[in-house]
């Protein structure tokens, strides 16, 4: 920390008093956009990208020179520069990044594990800060504070702030950060068996005292959780307002669900209040993804007779606009001239535009054709043994559909040549391929599991919501190679009607191989039929290796048939959410749709009669 007043060079021993500022600057969720470019649509990609960020670190700190910089996790894996690093040599470029930004400590989020261990540890190689991780270890021991990490649980940092007098102080700030324990499940395929988890609730138990005892003034979460009650269960996804909740730590940067908070239209739940940016009392941000967002917390300390406490807080977050920073820039200039020139190889053809902004509400060609390619490379594997000429279906779903991606967040293919950057568009994540043996019965629940998107209309209501937004759009599985109405009327559970497969009704007791991907067939979701003792076993391969293959085999016919459609509910209407551009497809979509008029954050409302 510096400052340009005279001041007191050594730390003084703070009398009674005393007071200081402390600013917490924080990221989290960047997921490799360290420029602001749309790698999948080759496009600038206005407010996003650590790059551009740099510029509001750079602000903040000259108003405040007693600040840190952290973040929350999440920045390895996301964008085509970073899912293609691990093939090139040198220092990981996120990483290089935050060196040069000057980060004091990260915690993990999941994503630092999609691309294995051997990628992480050698991204991490090369940082100049520590990254923390409380929960997820290398071997469990008899208590959280006996086991053995794979990175520091935490860390101590000796800081020396000065205060409005230009007396500098000791401050010894504790750091401490946490990763979902479910990351173990959603990558387990890259993990295997060589890391184990706590729930981040019973980790902080121990870790949070140790901390105390081990001389820390205040204690700062990096919690890659979302933010839900405050008695969540300690395997929640939204548990961090659960840990602020357990006591003993001054502020916390959650993240993970790419919601921003503090804003007055983030979802309430006890404790959790955007007005005073506090989740169960404690000083809270979550600063978006991508590099949308700045999070600060100022933290106005006094010395009392106890130490250091927290006089008062003020939190809230920054939006990333205007240029790059040039350093940075720069920086990434090499890494970012190396991903285009892979990204416009050409991979083969398509005849009809591929798109997903109608994904939730119709089937579409995009989802056809990775599933036809998830079970073209499964049904090869397939061609002798004890599961030859078993029926061969696929699961997908859509990953981009706006959502909490914002407006411009779609697959949209032109007609005409196919780009391996069009792969990323049409599979966003590094997943690999997988295959279960299910029965007719599995394969009927699993489209249920995937139907409760919808949310329940009555027959007859006039522009109700028709899909929850707490199911995120990957949540929605389908299964091209069958036929299916969905009935929002009828309850969860209940809604697919009329299945078949080759226009015969499926048996309950029928055996199908469901070709899928490494997350969903480890569990993820929940979808039913994804245990171990279905998982058939096969040789690894990345999804969008798959994808790749079948693109470069022929090209995308003009025509397909749609596997589901809703159901007829004569007189009903809902209303759906659409990203940008939708408006201009209406008339190709097929569907009873109208435009209903804005809605918030450049999303368009769409009418669809039922």
């Amino acid at each position: 920390m510096s400052d340009s007043r005279p001041v007191n060079c050594e730390p003084q021993g703070a009398k009674e008093g005393t007071r200081l500022r402390l600013r917490i600057l924080a990221t989290t969720d960047l997921h490799g956009h360290l420029l602001p470019w749309n790698y999948d649509h080759a496009r600038p990609a206005p407010g996003t990208g650590l790059a551009a960020l740099a510029r509001l670190i750079q602000d903040a700190r000259r108003e405040e020179p007693n600040s840190i910089l952290v973040d929350n996790g999440d920045f390895l894996q996301g964008t085509a520069l970073t899912d293609l690093a691990p093939s090139r040599p040198g220092p990981n470029p996120v990483i290089a990044a935050m060196n040069r930004l000057g980060y004091a400590a990260a915690s993990l989020g999941n994503h630092e594990f999609s691309l294995g261990l051997p990628h992480l540890e050698q991204a991490l190689s090369s940082a100049a800060f520590p990254f923390l991780s409380a929960n997820l270890v290398r071997c469990l021991g008899p208590s959280p504070l006996e086991d053995r990490p794979f990175t520091e649980a935490s860390v101590l940092l000796d800081l020396q702030p000065t205060d409005r007098h230009g007396t500098v102080h000791a401050l010894r700030l504790g750091i401490i950060g946490f990763t979902p324990p479910q990351t173990l499940v959603w990558d387990g395929d890259s993990i295997g068996h060589q890391l184990s988890a706590r729930g981040i609730l019973e980790a902080a138990r121990a870790h949070v005292p140790a901390l105390r005892r081990a001389g820390a003034d205040l204690v700062l979460a990096l919690c890659h959780a979302g933010l839900g009650a405050d008695t969540a269960a300690d395997g929640s996804e939204d548990v961090a307002t659960a840990l602020a909740a357990q006591g003993g730590i001054d502020a916390m940067v959650a993240g993970h669900s790419h919601r921003s908070f503090p804003d007055l239209g983030f979802p309430l739940s006890s404790g959790v209040d955007p007005r005073s940016a506090t989740a169960a009392g404690v000083p809270t941000v979550m600063p978006g993804f991508a590099g949308s967002h700045l999070g600060l917390i100022d933290l106005d300390l006094e010395r009392g007779p106890a130490g250091w406490r927290v006089r008062r807080s003020r939190a809230g977050l920054r939006t990333t606009a205007g240029p790059t920073d040039p350093g940075l820039a720069a920086l990434a200039a090499p890494h970012h001239a190396r991903t285009l020139s892979a990204l416009d190889q050409p991979v083969g053809f398509t005849h009809r535009r591929l798109h997903s902004h109608f994904d939730r509400i119709a089937d579409s060609a995009a989802l056809h054709l990775v599933a036809e390619a998830q079970a073209a490379h499964v049904r090869a594997h397939l061609t002798s043994g004890p599961l030859a000429g078993v029926p061969v279906l696929a699961a997908v779903a859509p990953f981009k559909t706006g959502g909490r991606g914002g407006p411009q967040h779609v697959t949209d293919i032109p007609a005409g040549p196919l780009l391996r950057r069009h792969v990323f568009d049409l599979y966003t994540y590094p997943n690999r391929i997988a295959a279960l043996l299910l029965t007719g019965q599995q394969v009927a629940d699993w489209l249920e599991h995937g139907a409760r998107q919808f949310l329940t209309l009555s027959p007859g209501s006039r522009d109700g919501a028709l899909i929850d937004p707490e199911v995120p759009s990957f949540a929605f599985d389908t299964i091209p190679a069958l036929r299916w109405t969905v009935d929002p009327s009828a309850p969860p559970g209940a809604r697919i009607r009329g299945l078949t497969y080759r226009d015969r009704p499926i048996h309950p007791a029928g055996r199908f191989v469901l070709a899928t991907n490494s997350y969903r067939a480890s569990g993820s979701g929940g979808f039913p039929g994804a245990e171990p003792q279905n998982r058939i076993p096969l040789p690894e391969a990345p999804m969008q290796e798959v994808l790749l293959a079948h693109l470069s085999a022929g090209p995308v016919p003009w025509h397909f048939t749609p596997s589901w459609r809703l159901a007829d509910l004569p007189g009903t209407s809902a209303l759906v959410t659409a990203p940008e551009g939708a408006l201009d497809l209406i008339a190709q979509s097929g569907l009873a749709l109208s435009d209903a008029g804005p809605a918030p954050d450049g999303f368009r409302l769409l009418r669809i009669a039922l």
